[in-house]
């Protein structure tokens, strides 16, 4: 008889902050269950190596897995926390993306870039009843707003491989934690200014720009954030030299704010703030029959850990 078949659309990812790098926070589904799209898994990853092996026929030689990871990849919907000053269901996302949590009773909870004593954090995948742990894992983060679309972080985590095991799917899991997203339009999202103008806006990707660093070394295994580069890019219309000439913008290395809000109710709001901004590798296009400019995004620290910051509130 053939073995039954998984069913690929059930799918529950669950999260938790660890105590101790490395050791198991032990997530449950009542209370650190995502809300995901979009998830790809990378059963293992890590360096491999295939000695050349003496012998009188041809073929290939044994290859080993001389160092185990895991990555996993996947949305999150960009959404609020319910309340200003509730801390959002994906917290622990952002807190192993390199960030503190700041919190501010009753007005809003902020997660700022940190350089050093990174958080790590514990995932459990289940796909259709076999289950991938995941220890130690840190992870990068991009932040995509297009109009007329919904808006969605999206992770890329690598952590510590553990062997899959068969766990039934939990009848427990609560997602309440988790606010509804609203689509990227001229309603929902506003607050938008960039170098203190306020042209129309197609497209945003925020990027974290972790580097993320398998070490499997005598004495330790971890993944390590050991620099960052965040960066991004942006489409917006073209406006008049007049209003703004970008061209001088960009040959004379200015640089300038970049601030956006998403969503309009108190309890379901993000603001993203990058205060100094560098443009870079422009390219003009036309959409709707509209001029418009794409540019990089190279943002810079002004005191330190303050060139990205995420407020929800």
């Amino acid at each position: 008889m053939a073995a039954a078949s998984l069913k690929a659309a059930q799918k529950l990812i669950l999260a938790a902050i660890e105590t101790t790098y490395g050791t198991d926070a032990e997530p449950t589904a009542a209370l650190n269950a995502i809300e995901t799209y979009d998830t790809e898994l990378s059963v293992i990853e890590g360096a491999t190596e295939r000695p050349e092996l003496d012998r009188e026929v041809l073929g290939n030689a044994p290859e080993f897995h001389t160092s185990l990871f895991r990555r996993l990849r996947f949305k999150v919907p960009m959404a609020g926390a319910g309340n200003p000053g509730d801390v959002p269901g994906y917290d622990p996302l952002l807190q192993i993306c390199g960030r503190a949590r700041v919190e501010n009773a009753g007005v809003d909870v902020q997660y700022p870039l940190i350089s050093s004593g990174f958080p790590s954090g514990t995932l459990y995948f289940n796909w259709a009843g076999n289950l991938y742990r995941m220890l130690g894992v840190r992870s990068t983060c991009d932040r995509m707003l297009s109009a007329k679309g919904m808006p969605y972080f999206m992770f890329d985590m690598m952590g510590l491989f553990v062997q899959v095991a068969p766990q039934a799917l939990p009848s427990d899991v609560d997602k309440s934690a988790f606010v509804q997203h609203v689509p990227v339009n001229a309603t929902n999202t506003t607050g938008f200014s960039l170098h203190g103008v306020s042209p129309g806006l197609r497209s945003l990707t925020l990027t974290d720009g972790n580097q993320l660093e398998p070490i499997d070394i005598v004495g330790c295994k971890e993944v390590a954030i050991p620099d960052r580069a965040p960066a991004g890019s942006i489409t917006i219309e073209e406006t008049s030299a007049a209003t703004k000439n970008w061209d001088t913008v960009i040959t004379e290395h200015q640089t300038g704010a970049l601030t956006i809000q998403h969503g309009q109710t108190a309890g379901n709001i993000l603001e993203f703030q990058r205060p100094a901004v560098q443009l870079l590798q422009p390219n003009l296009g036309e959409d709707q029959k509209r001029v418009t400019r794409t540019m990089n995004l190279n943002p810079l620290p002004v005191d330190g850990d303050d060139e990205d910051l995420i407020i929800v509130r």
